[in-house]
């Protein structure tokens, strides 16, 4: 989890794994003159104070983040989050999808059990971007606030509706046969694997209003 920011535009981003942080750190990095070379790493990122506020304690963030920033938390479907995480670190790609779920029992961060995303949401001004309309939305701040800098976003994982060439259960694939192009997430999923993330989730779904 990243707490990006802008001094100059008083803009705060509360942005997680798969959840475009790599587009928001390259583009909050731009908008902070902050060298390329300085933010590739999740280390190097999440102690750069002069891009990410991570390093803070609650009280230095509540007074580094005054009333004067507005904050955005962007979320993603936790179903589909956690498929692109599994997919995209390659850590799993002996196991179907299914296998994994049923394997590891905390898969993921889960975004409001973080207590300086909580002590954010309820002493400033927050909003929450949800992952489908990240473009349009970044897009609307970035005009609102005369940022000059595109947003150049990077999409990883594209999404196939057309399952006609999967003999099997989409989530009995190992997840080795998965690249770029994959069946869309909701294939991946028995009721039961739902009923499964749902309960690890649950605090996310409610929270930000996410339909089961």
């Amino acid at each position: 989890m990243y707490i990006l920011y802008s001094e100059e535009y008083k803009l705060v981003f509360i942005v997680f794994s798969r959840c475009w942080s790599k587009t928001m750190i390259n583009w909050l990095g731009i908008i902070n003159n902050i060298n390329i070379e300085n933010r590739k790493t999740h280390k190097i990122v999440a102690e750069n104070i002069n891009l990410c506020l991570n390093s803070l304690t609650t009280t230095e963030l509540l007074e580094k983040v005054s009333d004067e920033y507005f904050i955005y938390i962007m979320v993603r479907n936790p179903y589909e989050r956690l498929l692109s995480t599994t997919i995209a670190h390659k850590q799993h790609e002996d196991l179907t999808f299914k296998e994994f779920v049923y394997k590891y029992d905390n898969h993921n961060e889960i975004i409001m059990s973080n207590k300086k995303v909580l002590l954010l949401m309820l002493n400033r001004n927050c909003e929450i971007l949800y992952f489908e309309n990240f473009k349009e939305e970044l897009n609307k701040i970035k005009e609102d606030n005369n940022i000059p800098y595109d947003i150049n976003g990077i999409q990883e994982l594209i999404y196939d509706n057309d399952t006609s060439n999967y003999t099997h259960n989409i989530y009995d694939i190992k997840l080795k046969n998965f690249k770029n192009k994959i069946p869309c997430y909701k294939y991946f999923y028995t009721d039961e694997m739902k009923e499964r993330i749902y309960n690890m989730f649950q605090i996310d779904f409610l929270s930000f209003n996410i339909n089961k």
